[in-house]
């Protein structure tokens, strides 16, 4: 099959091509626009190419290939793209309660922004923008996030004003509370008076019990503390939401033990129940009860140092109790041999 022009490029795509959703739906659009418009601009055009050479393996099938079919003509007019629609724009409205992002297509910006929970951004589809209510954290990831995406971002006054404040802070190393070793003392950088009456009991050191109790309060512990740290529990100790290897999961029970662990909840239903009635038998045989999480028989509140072993990637969060010591993430790395 010979193609003539860029239209019949993108009817062979939709009808003979196993294409992603998002790019199904760019064509569809872009047929769309074009018979309404009679025109196709310079932005789609590119987008299009970029989206033709994702599926240069399957084109090869047909024997087409790359090089001729970015080439082929259009049948419309090509105008120039306007900075308002390939340039991203981030506005904070004049009443300061409403941010509104403005982005080209960009499949993995999208894909970045709908997979996270960092955000309360809903997508507005008659006006083709993103928009939620203004805090500090929705401002900075719209910020962080579009930047990894795009060349061109426009903020308006506000927001230029807002991001013009911080620039003192630019050389700052530590946002979040951190144990630091420097000059011969451990201290925590950028504590909050609230959490510092929180710590009162606690002496800082770098063992591991402190290490673990310093993480259950949110605090990240920094290279320059864990380095003074020899004990072999040490990584383990300083991360609340450690990742264990599946195949590794019964060497942790004497890290548990060593922390002075009294109660796992298992969360991730009925699945690897062989490997967990084991590891169940075995955290008995050391005093540490074990549960299933959603159990209502049990209060976490009564453990001294409760932990969750998650059994799967992602959690149903509803069901897993709160203010526990650590959550342990098991991942199962080994190849799959296929016989």
């Amino acid at each position: 099959m010979e193609l003539q022009t860029s239209e019949h490029l993108i009817y062979f795509m939709k009808h003979n091509l196993r294409l992603s959703r998002y790019d199904q739906r760019f064509l569809e659009n872009l047929e769309i626009l074009i018979l309404h418009e009679n025109r196709v601009t310079t932005n789609q055009v590119t987008l299009l190419h970029k989206i033709v050479n994702t599926y240069h393996r399957q084109f090869i099938k047909y024997d087409m290939f790359i090089e001729a079919l970015v080439k082929l003509p259009w049948n419309v007019p090509l105008v120039t793209s306007s900075p308002e629609y390939v340039d991203t724009y981030i506005t904070i409205e004049a009443a300061g309660d409403v941010i509104t992002c403005k982005t080209p297509y960009h499949r993995a910006f999208i894909q970045t922004f709908s997979k996270s929970t960092e955000h309360s951004f809903k997508w507005d589809n008659d006006a083709k923008i993103y928009s939620t209510s203004f805090s500090t954290g929705n401002l900075k990831f719209i910020v962080d996030t579009t930047k990894k995406h795009f060349n061109n971002i426009h903020l308006c006054p506000i927001t230029t004003h807002l991001l013009a404040e911080l620039c003192e802070f630019e050389d700052v190393k530590y946002w979040t509370p951190t144990l630091v070793y420097s000059n011969g003392l451990l201290f925590i950088a950028a504590i909050n008076e609230a959490l510092y009456n929180a710590l009162s009991h606690i002496e800082l050191a770098v063992d591991p019990i402190t290490l673990s109790e310093l993480v259950r309060y949110g605090i990240t512990i920094d290279k320059s503390a864990l380095e003074r740290c020899t004990d072999a529990i040490a990584s383990f100790a300083s991360l609340y939401s450690p990742v264990v290897e599946l195949s590794e999961v019964q060497d942790i029970v004497p890290w548990l033990q060593q922390l002075k662990c009294d109660c796992v909840y298992f969360s991730g239903g009925p699945i690897l129940t062989t490997g967990k009635a084991a590891l169940r038998k075995l955290l008995h045989s050391v005093d540490i009860a074990c549960h299933e999480v959603g159990d209502p028989k049990t209060a976490v509140g009564s453990y001294f140092f409760p932990v969750i072993l998650r059994f799967r990637a992602v959690s149903d969060l509803s069901y897993e109790p709160y203010k526990v010591a650590k959550v342990i993430k098991l991942v199962d790395s080994r190849p799959i041999t296929i016989r």
